[in-house]
């Protein structure tokens, strides 16, 4: 399975989940953020898990996009569910065609 993975102090990359252990100390699966960067104190407690569950999200949302391929039809619908809360019907290259299509904000 193909993940983006993060460092504080380098770029984002996408890798194979199994070789995340092989990168050196620092690289994460989970995206590096400074809450005041988003207008929220760290003191707010509210604020901060909201945002890490919209940032959560959003890092779900991405990896999936990276094996859309690899998904059966069922995985394909459900993500289609979870992240876009649209019902998606036909077969596997029309679902994936649908998906990709409402993640770059043109849905078929």
């Amino acid at each position: 399975m193909r993940t983006w993975i993060y460092h504080e102090s380098k770029h984002p990359r996408i890798i194979n989940i199994e070789d995340l252990e092989a990168y050196e100390e620092g690289w994460v699966v989970d995206p590096i953020v400074n809450t005041r960067d988003f207008g929220i104190e760290p003191e707010d407690v509210m604020g901060v898990q909201v945002l890490g569950h919209t940032l959560k999200g959003i890092a779900e949302c991405l990896n999936g996009a990276l094996n859309l391929r690899g998904m059966k039809v069922g995985q394909l619908k459900e993500f289609a569910r979870k992240h876009f809360a649209k019902s998606i019907t036909g077969k596997k290259p029309l679902l994936i065609a649908q998906i990709e299509g409402m993640i770059d904000g043109n849905p078929q």
